[in-house]
C-alpha cells in the first residue's frame, strides 16, 4: 500500500520540526529515493506532532508514568485527607496499645500505663484506645473503668463482650439502672441467652431486686455450664457469701458460706487474676467473726501453699494467707510464727519488709526486728518498720537516739514522721514538753509529705489516742481532692476509703446527722457499690426529717438484698415513719426475733417510735427505759422525745 504524499520530494513532512524515525516508501509512480550511497544525510522524516500526540508519547516513558501515579495519589489524599490522617492515627494508637498489652503480660505495669497514655493522647475517641483503657482499669478493680465502657458503647462499635463487661461492672459498682439497661440489650441476641456470662448477670439483677432464691438458682446454672468461665464462678461465690449474711438460720448461713468456699477453692490454682481473687476471698474469711468454726475442717495449709506459688499474687496477699493458719489452729500459733519467720527471712528485701510489717501487726516485734534490723539502712520504708519494732519492744531510748542523730535512711526520714516519733518517744520516756505545740508543728509539716506518709501519721495518731489530730489529716486529704481545690492529691481508691472511714470513725457518735451527711454523700458517690454506706447515708438523711419517696424506695431495696441486717431494717422502718405509714413500719419487724437487749441504742430509738405510732405504749415505754440517750445524736434524741 502506498502512502500519498504532498509536495513530495526527498522528504515527506507530516508536520514540522520533528524527524520521523523510520522511512516511508514513495508512491508506486514516484521516482525512487536516492541511493544512500549518494548522500550521507539521515533519511529519518521530520514530523511535527500536536500537543496531544506529544503527551501520549511522553506518557509511555518511565517519568511520565511515575508522574501520573503521583498525581493520582495526591488527588486521593486531597479528596479524603482527613480520613487517611485519622486512619494513620488509629494505626499508631493500635501499635501502642499492642505494646502496652505486651508490657502488661510481662508485669511491667509502669511501661504499660505509659504506652496506654500515649495511645490515648493520639486517638482519645477511638474504640481501640477506649477499650484498652477500660480493660486496664477493670483489671485493677477501679471505678474509672465503667465510664470508659460507657464511652465505648456511645461509639456504636462495642462488642457483645464489651457490653457484658460493662454490665458486670455496673452491678459491681451499684449502678443498677445502667446494669438493667445493658442487660436488656444483651437479651436481644438469641445466642446471649445461653451465654453463662449473661445468665450470671441475670443472677446479679435478681439479687439486686432481693430475689435471692432465683438469684442463686441462676448463678449456679451459669457456673455449671460447660462454657462457664472463672468470672461466672466468682459471681456465684460472691452471691453465696452475700446470701449467707441475710440467712436467718445459722445452719443456712454455714451451708451457703461453705458452698462459697468450695467454689473459691476450685479456682485458687488458676494462674490468672481469677485465681488471685479466689485466694483473696479465702484470705478475707480469716477476718470473719465465725471464721474458726467455718474453716475448722478445711485444709487451709494447702490454701497458704497455693498463695505462695501463685504467679500473680503480691507479697502482701501471700503473707496475709498465713492468717488462715492462725485462725484455724490458734493453739499452734507459735509454731506458725516460727514457720513464717523461717520462710520469709531469706526473701527479697521488698518481701521481707511486708513480712516484718505482718509480724508487727501480730504483736511479734522481736521477730520483726530480726527481719528489719540488718537492713535498717536500706530505705526509709525499712526504717519505719524498724522503728515500729523498736517501739513495740519498748526501746524508746533507741528510737529517740536514732532520730536525734540520724544517719543513713534515718536522715532521709520525712520531717513530719520524725516529729511524730520524737514526740511519742519523749512521751513514753516521761519527758516534759508542750504536746499541743508539738502537734501544731506536725500539722504544719504534714501537708508537704506524700499521701502514704500522711495516712501513716493519721493512723498512728489515732492509734495513740490523738483522734482529733488524725481526723484533721484525713479531712484535709479529702478536701485537697475536691473540685474546689487548686492542688489535688492523686488518691487511690483504698486511700480515699481510708480517709472517709477515718473521718466517720473519728467523728463523735453524738455529732448531728447534718454534720456527717456531706461526708456520707461523698463516700456513696465515690463508692456506690457499698450498700452499707448507702444505708447509713439514707438513715442520716431520714433523721433530718427528709420524707423523700426516693429514700423510702431505696431503703426497701437495701433491706430486700440483706434482710437479716438490723441496720437496714431500722432505716426502712424510719422511712415508712417519715412517710406517715406506721402500719408498714410495724410490719417490717413482724416475724423477726431480735435481741433488743444487745441492739444499739439508735436502733432502739426507731423501734420505740414505731411502737408508739402503732399504739403499743407499754412496749415502747419498756424499751425506752433501756436507752442511754447520752450516746445519741440530737436528731435521735428529738425522735425519742417526740413520742408521748
Amino acid at each position: 500500500m502506498s502512502l500519498p504524499l504532498a509536495d513530495s520530494g526527498d522528504f515527506c513532512y507530516l508536520g514540522r520540526g520533528m524527524k520521523f524515525p523510520y522511512r516511508i516508501n514513495a508512491a508506486v509512480n514516484e521516482p525512487p529515493l536516492p541511493n544512500p550511497s549518494d548522500d550521507d544525510s539521515s533519511y529519518e522524516l521530520e514530523v511535527e506532532l500536536g500537543w496531544w500526540q506529544r503527551w501520549m508519547l511522553w506518557m509511555r516513558t518511565g517519568k511520565g508514568m511515575a508522574t501520573v501515579v503521583l498525581l493520582l495519589l495526591l488527588a486521593v489524599v486531597c479528596w479524603n485527607g482527613n480520613a487517611l490522617y485519622h486512619s494513620a492515627k488509629i494505626w499508631r494508637a493500635g501499635r501502642l496499645v499492642a505494646r502496652s498489652e505486651e508490657a502488661g503480660r510481662l508485669k511491667n505495669y509502669a511501661e504499660q500505663f505509659k504506652l496506654l497514655r500515649e495511645a490515648f493522647v493520639i486517638a482519645p475517641s477511638a474504640p481501640i484506645t477506649i477499650r484498652a483503657a477500660a480493660r486496664f482499669h477493670e483489671a485493677r478493680g477501679e471505678q474509672a473503668a465503667l465510664p470508659l465502657y460507657e464511652s465505648l458503647l456511645a461509639t456504636k462499635e462495642a462488642t457483645a463482650d464489651d457490653k457484658l463487661r460493662a454490665c458486670r461492672l455496673a452491678f459491681n459498682f451499684g449502678k443498677i439502672d445502667l446494669a438493667r439497661e445493658l442487660l436488656a440489650e444483651l437479651r436481644t441476641h438469641e445466642t446471649s441467652l445461653l451465654n453463662p456470662g449473661v445468665i450470671a448477670l441475670e443472677a446479679q439483677l435478681a439479687a439486686a431486686e432481693g430475689k435471692w432464691p432465683e438469684a442463686l438458682k441462676l448463678a449456679r446454672q451459669a457456673a455449671d455450664r460447660p462454657a462457664a468461665k472463672s468470672e461466672e464462678k466468682l459471681v456465684l461465690a460472691a452471691l453465696l457469701t452475700r446470701a449467707s449474711a441475710g440467712a436467718e438460720a445459722s445452719d443456712d448461713r454455714a451451708k451457703l458460706r461453705g458452698e462459697a468456699i468450695d467454689v473459691l477453692v476450685g479456682l485458687m490454682d488458676f494462674p490468672d487474676e481469677s485465681g488471685a481473687k479466689a485466694i483473696g476471698g479465702l484470705v478475707s474469711l480469716a477476718r470473719e467473726p465465725a471464721a474458726s468454726a467455718l474453716l475448722a475442717e478445711r485444709d487451709v495449709a494447702a490454701w497458704v501453699a497455693a498463695a505462695e506459688r501463685h504467679p500473680s499474687l503480691q507479697a502482701r496477699t501471700r503473707i496475709g494467707a498465713w492468717d488462715l493458719l492462725l485462725v484455724v489452729k490458734p493453739a499452734e500459733a507459735e509454731q506458725t510464727f516460727a514457720a513464717f519467720f523461717a520462710k520469709w527471712r531469706e526473701a527479697p528485701l521488698a518481701d521481707r519488709l511486708e513480712a516484718a510489717r505482718w509480724l508487727n501487726q501480730h504483736a511479734k516485734p522481736a521477730m520483726s526486728l530480726q527481719l528489719s534490723e540488718p537492713q535498717r539502712e536500706t530505705s526509709s520504708d525499712w526504717f519505719l518498720v524498724y522503728l515500729d519494732s523498736l517501739a513495740a519492744t519498748g526501746r524508746w531510748d533507741s528510737v529517740l537516739a536514732k532520730l536525734k542523730a540520724p544517719t543513713g535512711s534515718a536522715a532521709s526520714m520525712p520531717a513530719a514522721l520524725r516529729a511524730v516519733f520524737i514526740m511519742r518517744a519523749r512521751s513514753e520516756l516521761g519527758e516534759e514538753f508542750a504536746r499541743s505545740e508539738a502537734w501544731r508543728d506536725v500539722q504544719i509539716l504534714v501537708p508537704g509529705d506524700t499521701v502514704q506518709n500522711q495516712l501513716y501519721i493519721a493512723q498512728y495518731a489515732e492509734k495513740i489516742g490523738e483522734a482529733r489530730q488524725a481526723a484533721i489529716i484525713f479531712q484535709r486529704l479529702l478536701d485537697e481532692t475536691g473540685p474546689g481545690s487548686t492542688f489535688k492529691w492523686d488518691l487511690s481508691k483504698e486511700e480515699k476509703f481510708a480517709c472517709y472511714s477515718g473521718v466517720i470513725r473519728l467523728t463523735p457518735e453524738t455529732a448531728p446527722a447534718a454534720d456527717l451527711l456531706p461526708v456520707f454523700d461523698a463516700l456513696v458517690k465515690e463508692f456506690p457499690e457499698m450498700a452499707e454506706a448507702a444505708n447509713d447515708a439514707i438513715y442520716l438523711r431520714l433523721l433530718t426529717g427528709d420524707p423523700s419517696e426516693k429514700l423510702r424506695d431505696r431503703s426497701r431495696e437495701l433491706l430486700a438484698t440483706t434482710p437479716a441486717v438490723l441496720a437496714y431494717r431500722t432505716t426502712a422502718a424510719l422511712g415508712e415513719l417519715r412517710a406517715g405509714d406506721a402500719a408498714a413500719a410495724a410490719k417490717l419487724y413482724d416475724g423477726w426475733q431480735i435481741d433488743w437487749a444487745t441492739a444499739p441504742d439508735r436502733f432502739k430509738v426507731v423501734r420505740v417510735a414505731v411502737l408508739e405510732a402503732s399504739g403499743k405504749k407499754e412496749d415502747a415505754r419498756s424499751l425506752r427505759d433501756s436507752i442511754d440517750s447520752t450516746h445519741l445524736r440530737p436528731e435521735e434524741v428529738k425522735l425519742l422525745e417526740a413520742q408521748p
